[in-house]
């Protein structure tokens, strides 16, 4: 993919600055990211791309811009109508879900890069800081990406493919081209599949929930005796009791649950508390709600991920709530009468 392509996405999506220009901060992060594409490494591998982010917060918003509209191309070339090799499927509901929701130009997904691996020869680990949002290619062709603030590893060989995550979520695309099966485990759950797309989380809760395919889900603890073929569109949690629910997940449901992967946080009648909490674990910035009514309320539209304050004042505005803003927190209170 060259920077023209991801130029002409932009110029195609971007919202305009006051004056109409594109800003400069954009064209530069378009160009760092296109260039990472090419020679691999991250900002700690690159002084001078560092230096930059770190110069102005507007310079990081540009890069995060930049590798979301990048990993978007990566994942429909057919946007443009070229012939590359798609990287990974992208459910069609996911795209059109998004587009819905105003258009790709909404997304500002909490990347910093997008990071092809090569073959390794023993455990490798991966991980993501509180607002980081990664997706690897690994040595099998699997695609994996990684939540905010989570911690896999993996083996990867021609005889076995075996993932652990030890902390936080990832979503599986699972490439079938291989004779060994695909292990994922958690503290809890024991997912096994030869082609499927699913995600796997330890929290907020331990769920495993499937978008295509089917995986064969058993406990860690229980051997075979708790096993379940989980297809399409059917979610396995862990209940406060400690038994396996398993459930229907609708189509929109998925979708949903899956917009951290655009950029976005996607509500429809969670309560005011509850989408407090999900803004906070992708953001250092937290939001606090301190009337218990307003907490409750319930609240529907889709938000920028990294957008805390936007939520803040949009629960504000509907509420007739006002945000008090105290450096790292945002808290939400009843406007005084």
């Amino acid at each position: 993919m060259s920077w023209k392509v991801l130029s002409a996405w932009r110029g195609r999506n971007r919202i305009a600055t006051d004056d109409g220009i594109e800003n400069e901060a954009d064209r530069l992060a378009a160009s760092w990211v296109a260039h990472l594409d090419r020679h691999g490494g991250d900002e700690d591998q690159h002084p001078q791309l560092k230096t930059w982010l770190e110069a102005d917060s507007r310079n990081r918003g540009a890069f995060v811009r930049a590798s979301a509209a990048w990993l978007l191309l990566e994942n429909n070339p057919r946007l443009f109508g070229d012939s590359r090799q798609e990287v990974g499927p992208v459910p069609s509901n996911l795209v059109s879900r998004r587009a819905v929701m105003g258009g790709l130009s909404a997304a500002a997904l909490i990347l910093t890069t997008f990071a092809l691996v090569g073959r390794p020869t023993k455990t490798m680990a991966y991980s993501t800081t509180v607002g980081e949002v990664r997706r690897y290619r690994l040595p099998d062709g699997t695609m994996m990406t990684l939540d905010t603030d989570s911690r896999v590893e993996t083996l990867i060989e021609p005889s076995r493919r075996e993932v652990k995550v030890v902390a936080g979520g990832a979503f599986f695309e699972v490439d079938p081209h291989s004779t060994a099966s695909f292990l994922v485990t958690d503290a809890e759950f024991r997912v096994q599949a030869a082609a499927a797309s699913f995600f796997i989380s330890t929290a907020p809760e331990h769920r495993v929930f499937v978008t295509s395919g089917h995986v064969d889900l058993g406990r860690v603890s229980q051997g075979n005796n708790d096993a379940y073929r989980l297809e399409r569109g059917k979610l396995a949690s862990l209940g406060r009791d400690g038994t396996t629910r398993v459930s229907k997940f609708s189509d929109d449901l998925i979708a949903r649950n899956l917009a951290w992967r655009e950029g976005g946080i996607s509500l429809d009648g969670e309560t005011v508390l509850e989408a407090a909490q999900l803004f906070n674990r992708y953001n250092r910035r937290q939001i606090s709600v301190a009337d218990v009514g307003l907490a409750n309320e319930e609240i529907v539209g889709w938000f920028d991920i990294d957008q805390p304050e936007t939520f803040a004042q949009a629960v504000a505005s509907a509420f007739n709530g006002a945000v008090l803003d105290r450096e790292n927190l945002l808290q939400i209170v009843p406007r005084k009468k």
